[in-house]
């Protein structure tokens, strides 16, 4: 903006002030509008030094929601009746301001952040500065954001569309098992995991039960290996069972 340009602020009921740079032809911001915007940022407690400049750096514009808790109170307000295509300012009081860390917009540069919030959540500052001009009334806080509205969207309906008549809830089960066979907790359907296993376990009784059959031989053959050294011995003839495997 221009020095010379003369802007006409209005001043709100909450104390926000905002004025019109460029009116916009498009349509306007509800407050559940999706918004695309560029902004630029200034501090006003650090002589308008730019924290915040989307264009400048190239960077990609902001799209938010509106009344979604993703902004400032100050730009939830600042934006309503803003037209596509405008430009505004706003001059946002510390209590419409940056509260916390968790709002938008910020710039998206990690130093630029951490200076933003060193100057407007400096308790210390913005204490000294009630003290002094008023409470409600420190600067610390306040910031001046142009805005330029590039879409203005209408918010995502989540209302039901209906496509027909309503299924009966013992059909509608029917055919969701028919298209949507329940899935084990790996994702694969319980019907191939149940088949896989069977086969499974065939495999393993196949080369197990000849294991068992060996093992029984074996077991045999040793009975009889101890029964004929005991004899040889002079020991009792009687069927020993062989205490090893």
């Amino acid at each position: 903006v221009h020095s010379s340009q003369q802007l006409s602020f209005v001043t709100t009921e909450s104390g926000l002030r905002w004025a019109d740079i460029k009116t916009g032809s498009g349509d306007t911001v509800a407050p559940s509008s999706r918004v695309t915007f560029h902004a630029v940022g200034r501090l006003v407690g650090k002589q308008g030094w730019v924290y915040m400049n989307t264009q400048a750096e190239e960077d990609e514009p902001y799209r938010l929601t509106m009344g979604s808790g993703q902004l400032i109170d100050g730009m939830e307000e600042g934006l309503l009746g803003m037209r596509q295509g405008g430009t505004r300012r706003l001059v946002i009081p510390s209590r419409l301001g940056y509260k916390d860390r968790a709002h938008e917009p910020v710039p998206r540069s990690f130093g630029q952040r951490q200076r933003l919030y060193g100057t407007v959540l400096n308790e210390n500052r913005r204490r000294q500065e009630s003290e002094g001009l008023g409470a409600g009334n420190d600067v610390a806080g306040v910031v001046a954001i142009d805005v330029q509205l590039i879409t203005v969207r209408p918010a995502v309906s989540s209302a039901r569309v209906s496509r027909g008549p309503l299924m009966p809830a013992a059909a509608m089960a029917a055919a969701v098992d028919d298209h949507w066979p329940p899935l084990s907790s790996s994702g694969v359907p319980l019907e191939a995991v149940v088949a896989s296993k069977a086969q499974s376990t065939q495999r393993a009784a196949a080369l197990v039960l000849p294991l068992l059959a060996y093992k029984a031989a074996a077991t045999l053959q040793g009975v009889r290996l101890q029964w004929y050294l005991d004899c040889v011995r002079g020991r009792s003839c009687e069927i020993l069972l062989a205490s090893g495997e």
